[in-house]
């Protein structure tokens, strides 16, 4: 598809190869960061493609064959997008009950949250006063002087 584009509409094929690129770069980062998620959105761009490729043929010609391929084509596609909202309503939902963990300790330890905070602000603040935190750019305060 991408070789007859290439010489009948350039810039059909140049915005197919930027559309390609642009996915093929989302992919690798949802690949890094979440091998499931990236398995699910790869089955579902390649449903997306199949069902874009036939619909493409459909339109130079259309046949019951082509239309049986289509339709099972766009079941695929829609089973695919399924199972990666059904994966990302999950991911959100563990998201959602991990604040509202958070927001139940904060409420019921609110007290000891406080005071774990003030403590740890004191001590920091007591250490800078005695010189144990060093500024941050005193090594590089003498480094510049010019020596006589």
């Amino acid at each position: 598809m991408l070789a007859s584009l290439k010489t009948s509409q350039p810039q059909e094929y140049d915005r197919a190869i930027r559309d390609i690129s642009r996915t093929t770069e989302r992919l690798s980062v949802i690949e890094q960061r979440d091998p499931l998620q990236y398995e699910l959105e790869v089955a579902t761009w390649r449903a997306q493609s199949r069902v874009q490729l036939l619909a493409a043929k459909l339109n130079m010609g259309s046949g019951d064959e082509l239309q049986r391929q289509l339709r099972e084509a766009v079941a695929a596609q829609n089973t695919a997008k399924l199972a990666l909202l059904k994966y990302d309503r999950q991911r959100v939902a563990d998201r959602l009950g991990k604040l509202d963990s958070e927001i139940s300790r904060l409420e019921t330890d609110r007290e000891q949250v406080i005071e774990q905070q003030v403590r740890m602000l004191t001590k920091a603040a007591a250490e800078g006063k005695s010189g144990k935190l060093a500024p941050k750019n005193a090594g590089k305060a003498g480094k510049n002087k010019p020596t006589n």
